[in-house]
C-alpha cells in the first residue's frame, strides 16, 4: 500500500489496482505526506503536513479524524515529515533544513519539539522513521559522478550508519520512501530512461 499526494488531493495505490483518491478535510494545501498503519498494514491512513494554520504553525493532519496537531515552538515552517509506527514520535525537516525530532505533547493535541538532530542537505526529498533509525533520501542530477541517494541514521547519537547508491539514471527522485518490514526502499524517479511511462522503482540493500 503506497500513499502519494500532490498539493490538493492523495491517492492510494494497492497492488495492480488503479489509484484511489483519499478523501481528507484540508484547510490549506498539502507540503508533505507520511502513514500510520497497524501491525499488519490491514489499517492504514494518511497524516498531512500543511503550512496554513491560523496559528502560524506547521501542521499534522489526521486524514482519519480530522484532527490537525501543530508543530510547536519551532519558528520555521516544515517541508518534510514521518512519523513512526507507535504514532508517539515524529521527525520533521524544517525550511532551514534542521532536522527536528518531536514528541505527542501530554494532551495528545500537539507536537512538542524534542531533539534538534542537526542540519540535512538541501537535496533531501523525503524522510521515512522507523524505530530509531532515520532514511533519508536525497536526489542528485542525472549523470552525477557520486551520489549518497540514500543514508541511514541512527537518531540516538545523529550518525549515519549506513548509505546506498543508486544508479545514476535514476538518481534524481522526486518521492521516495523506505519499508519497515525489510531493508528495501521505494522511489520515484524524475526522469526514467527508456520509458514512456513513469514507474516506481524497489531497491533492496
Amino acid at each position: 500500500r503506497i500513499y502519494a499526494a500532490n498539493e490538493f488531493s492523495i491517492y492510494e495505490m494497492r497492488g495492480q489496482r488503479p489509484a484511489k483518491q483519499v478523501a481528507c478535510n484540508l484547510s490549506s494545501t498539502i507540503v508533505d505526506l507520511t502513514a500510520l498503519c497497524n501491525e499488519d498494514e490491514t489499517s492504514c491512513r494518511p497524516l498531512v503536513l500543511t503550512n496554513g494554520s491560523s496559528t502560524g504553525h506547521p501542521e499534522v493532519v489526521d486524514c482519519a479524524t480530522g484532527v490537525a496537531q501543530p508543530l510547536l515552538r519551532v519558528p520555521n515552517q516544515a517541508r518534510l515529515v514521518s512519523i513512526d509506527e507507535s504514532g508517539s514520535q515524529l521527525i520533521a525537516v524544517h525550511e532551514d533544513n534542521r532536522l527536528i525530532s518531536y514528541r505527542r505533547s501530554t494532551d495528545s493535541m500537539a507536537w512538542e519539539p524534542q531533539w534538534d538532530l542537526g542540519s540535512v542537505d538541501r537535496r533531501v526529498i523525503a524522510v521515512h522513521l522507523s524505530g530509531d533509525h532515520l532514511a533519508i533520501f536525497e536526489s542528485y542530477p542525472r549523470r552525477s559522478l557520486f551520489n549518497k541517494a540514500l543514508q541511514v541514521m541512527d537518531i540516538g547519537t545523529s550518525e549515519i550508519i549506513s548509505a546506498w547508491t543508486l544508479p545514476n539514471s535514476v538518481a534524481q527522485l522526486d518521492a521516495a520512501c523506505a519499508s519497515d518490514y525489510d531493508d528495501s526502499a521505494l522511489v520515484l524517479p524524475s526522469v526514467q530512461e527508456h520509458s514512456g511511462n513513469r514507474q516506481i522503482l524497489k531497491f533492496k540493500e
